[in-house]
C-alpha cells in the first residue's frame, strides 16, 4: 500500500472514531424522601427508534458506579430483557438489539441515588432516536408519578449531533413522595469537526485518492 492510500485509511478511521465517540454523564438524585419506605425498583428502559431491522443494534449505553447513599443498597439481582445485561452491582449495559430493552432491580433507598452513564449517540437511519429512560417503581410495580410523559425521571434521546438530548423531571403534583428532578452533568463530550473542517477532510481525501491513481501505460 502506498503512502497516499495509507493516509486515506488513517483519515477514514479517524472520521469513523469521531462518529462513534461516546458521551459520558453523571446522574445524581436526592432520594431522602424515599428513606424508610419501599421497597422500590429502579427501572432502566432503552427503546429503539422504530424496532425495524435497519435501526437495531447501533447504540450502546453503559450505566455504572451505582451508589444509593447512606443506608441504601441494591438487592443484588434483577431482570433483564432484550439487549440489557448486568446488574446494579456490576453495571448495566443496554443495547438496542430489540425495540424494547429493559433492566430493573429492587433497591433500598438511601439519601442519594447516583450513577455514571456512557453512551454512543448514533441517530437511527429511520430518523427516530433511540431513547434511554430512568424511572422508579413502587412496591406494586407502578411508576412513581413525575412530570415526564411516561412518569420517568430522565429521558436521554440519542438524536445524533454533538451530544444526546437530556430531559429531567421531578415528582408530579400530589405524588406520595416529593422528589426533585435529578441533576445530569456531562463529563466528556465527543469532539466533532466543524462542517468546514469536514469538507476540508473530504477534499483532502479526494486529492489523495487522485494522487494515488496511476493509469497504466500502453506498450
Amino acid at each position: 500500500m502506498n503512502k497516499a492510500l495509507i493516509a486515506i485509511s488513517a483519515l477514514a478511521l479517524s472520521l469513523a472514531s469521531l462518529a462513534q465517540a461516546d458521551t459520558a454523564y453523571t446522574f445524581t438524585m436526592n432520594t431522602g424522601a424515599l428513606v424508610g419506605n419501599g421497597p422500590f425498583t429502579l427501572d432502566l428502559q432503552f427503546l429503539d427508534g422504530s424496532g425495524l431491522p435497519i435501526d437495531l443494534n447501533n447504540n450502546t449505553v453503559a450505566l455504572t458506579n451505582f451508589s444509593f447513599g447512606a443506608g441504601g443498597s441494591a438487592s443484588g439481582g434483577g431482570t433483564a430483557t432484550g439487549g440489557a445485561s448486568g446488574s446494579l452491582g456490576s453495571g448495566v449495559v443496554q443495547k438496542d438489539t430489540t425495540f424494547f430493552n429493559e433492566y430493573f432491580e429492587d433497591f433500598t433507598p438511601g439519601t442519594l441515588l447516583s450513577f455514571s452513564i456512557d453512551t454512543t449517540n448514533v441517530l437511527d437511519p429511520g430518523g427516530t432516536p433511540d431513547l434511554l429512560t430512568v424511572a422508579i417503581l413502587d412496591n406494586l410495580g407502578n411508576e412513581l408519578p413525575t412530570t415526564g410523559p411516561a412518569s420517568e425521571f430522565l429521558d436521554l434521546s440519542l438524536a445524533g449531533g454533538t451530544a444526546p438530548q437530556v430531559a429531567t423531571f421531578g415528582s408530579a403534583p400530589g405524588s406520595a413522595y416529593s422528589l426533585a428532578a435529578p441533576v445530569v452533568q456531562i463529563q466528556t463530550a465527543p469532539s466533532v469537526p466543524e462542517p468546514t473542517s469536514g469538507w476540508g477532510l473530504l477534499t483532502l481525501i479526494a486529492g489523495l485518492s487522485a494522487a494515488s491513481y496511476r493509469p497504466q501505460r500502453s506498450s
